[in-house]
């Protein structure tokens, strides 16, 4: 059995409502006695997975995440039935329905059909049979529907590919319904959405297929539409930009299609640019290197896992409400409330992933092409703030349910806690109740949906107990918040200088002594040079190179040094920048900050002949004119 099927044992009770937005506050990064103990158990549990003692991190953090409640091992959904004799009960009803078919009685046929689909979901040739009738009687079929139940060939499907989104069967029966109807973009997604969830599945090659061929199918349909409605010139320059004009207005239904006609990537690339045009204008972008490689560094191990090769981009708005949003392509805009909002980085890891299980999906994407554009050429689409929440509106609970898993999975393979999204949601309703914030405005978090992730997690055997995180996140919301990192703060030491084994198990093979340095200083300037700073120099010792390549001055107490480690030597070293530190001419710790700029790892591994590039970034220390640091 595939390792996957075990996460589909679960249903999603109740409707999934929208509300209004709740702008979140500025976060207080001020803790309690109890939470700040809390914190610093995190903090050795974290150190503790880094260096590879993974149980003893486990230890550590089970004891502050408490095991899940018993209500999410009850959300057992019915297993499919295949065979009528194995179905408890329904048989009388099955053979009514079967009696109608053969006698052509439409009633007899559809209040039977209806019955079972409605009272024996699992019975799955009940869903088919019904699917059938609908296509072969579709005025009957919406006769003799009742409120509230499916009118139409695809509404039968999609309900029961909604309750059974494995069943291949199903799913095919959807595809070619959907494709009868000429909604070929639709057929596409649907297929390349199975594809990319159930990867372990033997039919994901074959959906995967059918994907391209009904998208190759849809692009051909779109042209031909356009060349019948006169439009030639449009489809002729395709290849230029589509938003022109004062696109901050809206776009028309004839741009988005031509948009569309480009490609998801392509799509999302116009969009975003359009987006970050005006974003730029309000000053409405936070451009903090250290913020944002934060951010692609955490969406950058998990991306690979979503099955779509994309090039992702990120970017931070200066919002302080909880959201995120992933539009087509990959163009992923994430608030400053989203940082500010999470308690570590396993949660903001969880929104993430979430968010660009949507992209990878095609979730926005598969929206415009359900907004009819074709029949309303006139039609102006809102733009920038109104076009990402419009897209994310148009979620289903199917396709909440999709990301879930996808992120889930992609969130657990990073190694990240595979509990980050459900924990977020527990603490949005924790601490602002079943008032509607920003990004739960747009996906909805009941208590069923919180239960749901929980069986999720625990039938896939995800690990909860892999890292959160939290002194990294502390730091980066401190840079948000425009805080200093505290030199004396209540972080725990991340490493006992005086412990050498400890340092060889690292494999940090730094001498002890200070190497001489050659800085060459630029000439004086005044007043103070604001932006990149021209600033070389290189230190050397054991085959080991250090060189500073820039620095980039941000106001008089903040700048950013530029750095190359080059290991010209036989053996692998590890830089691990939470362990490095920035000494002043009195031996005293200056507030820092070090990032890897090539990935996200603490423990960054440099084989012999590399070179690993960085950042540090220095807080409460006056930039002088002169070059020299004395740092």
């Amino acid at each position: 059995m595939p390792p996957f099927r075990n996460l589909l044992s679960v249903t999603v009770g109740g409707a999934l409502l929208l509300g209004s937005s709740l702008q979140l506050p500025l976060k207080s990064l001020a803790q309690t006695p109890e939470a700040v103990s809390r914190f610093q158990t995190f903090t050795n549990a974290d150190k503790l997975y880094r260096e590879g003692n993974v149980q003893a991190a486990e230890n550590l953090y089970r004891q502050v995440k408490p095991e899940f409640p018993d209500s999410s091992s009850t959300l057992i959904r019915l297993q499919p039935v295949y065979e009528i004799e194995e179905l408890d009960g329904g048989q009388r009803i099955w053979q009514n329905a079967l009696d109608g078919i053969k006698q052509g009685i439409d009633g007899k046929i559809f209040f039977n059909l209806q019955y079972l689909t409605e009272n024996y979901p699992q019975y799955i040739p009940a869903h088919m049979k019904l699917a059938k009738a609908c296509q072969e009687n579709p005025d009957a079929c919406e006769k003799y529907a009742e409120e509230g139940r499916p009118k139409n060939v695809i509404e039968v499907l999609e309900r029961a590919t909604d309750l059974y989104p494995d069943d291949s069967e199903l799913l095919r029966a959807k595809i070619t319904a959907l494709a009868d109807a000429e909604q070929f973009l639709e057929a596409s997604i649907a297929a390349r959405q199975f594809s990319l969830i159930f990867l372990d599945y033997p039919e994901a090659d074959e959906f995967a297929e059918l994907a391209n061929q009904y998208l190759a199918a849809h692009e051909s349909k779109i042209r031909e539409q356009l060349l019948a409605q006169g439009i030639t010139s449009a489809i002729t320059g395709i290849g230029g930009s589509v938003l022109t004009g004062d696109f901050r207005q809206g776009i028309s239904g004839i741009q988005t299609i031509l948009l569309m006609l480009k490609g998801e990537s392509k799509f999302g690339e116009e969009i975003a640019n359009a987006m970050l045009q005006e974003y730029r204008e309000q000053d409405k972008l936070l451009e903090d290197p250290v913020v944002i490689n934060y951010i692609e560094g955490i969406a950058s191990r998990f991306t690979e896992h979503m099955g779509r090769d994309f090039e992702y981009e990120y970017y931070v708005v200066k919002d302080d409400s909880l959201n995120a949003s992933a539009l087509p392509g990959g163009k992923i805009f994430v608030n400053t409330g989203a940082i500010l909002g999470t308690n570590s980085k396993a949660e903001l890891a969880g929104l993430l992933a979430h968010e660009i299980a949507h992209a990878a999906l095609s979730h926005g994407f598969q929206s415009f092409a359900q907004a009819n554009l074709l029949n309303n050429l006139g039609q102006v689409v809102p733009f920038v703030g109104q076009f990402s929440e419009q897209v994310n509106k148009q979620y289903s609970r199917e396709n909440e349910r999709q990301a879930d898993i996808l992120g889930t999975r992609a969130l657990a393979n990073a190694n990240y806690a595979a509990d980050g999204l459900r924990n977020l949601m527990v603490t949005l309703r924790q601490e602002h109740g079943d008032a509607p914030t920003t990004w739960r405005s747009t996906h909805p978090a009941p208590v069923e949906r919180v239960q749901y992730l929980e069986h999720l997690i625990q039938s896939n055997g995800y690990n909860r107990y892999a890292y959160e995180g939290v002194k990294e996140h502390r730091e980066i919301q401190q840079l948000v918040q425009g805080e200093q990192l505290a030199p004396d703060s209540d972080l725990p030491v991340p490493l006992d200088e005086d412990n050498p084994q400890q340092l060889e198990d690292l494999g940090a093979v730094f001498p002890s002594e200070p190497p001489s340095s050659q800085i060459s200083e630029p000439p004086p300037a005044s007043p103070l040079p604001v932006g990149t700073v021209a600033l070389t120099g290189k230190a050397r010792r054991d085959n080991v190179e250090i060189r500073i390549e820039g620095a980039k001055v941000e106001s008089t107490g903040s700048f950013s040094v530029n750095f190359v480690i080059d290991n010209q030597g036989n053996r692998a070293l590890s830089f691990i920048p939470s362990f490095a530190d920035v000494i002043d001419a009195e031996g005293n710790k200056v507030s820092a900050k070090f990032t890897v700029l090539e990935n996200d790892s603490e423990d960054t591994m440099i084989l012999p002949g590399t070179t690993r590039k960085g950042r540090v970034r220095v807080f409460g220390q006056n930039w002088s004119n002169s070059g020299q640091q004395d740092l």
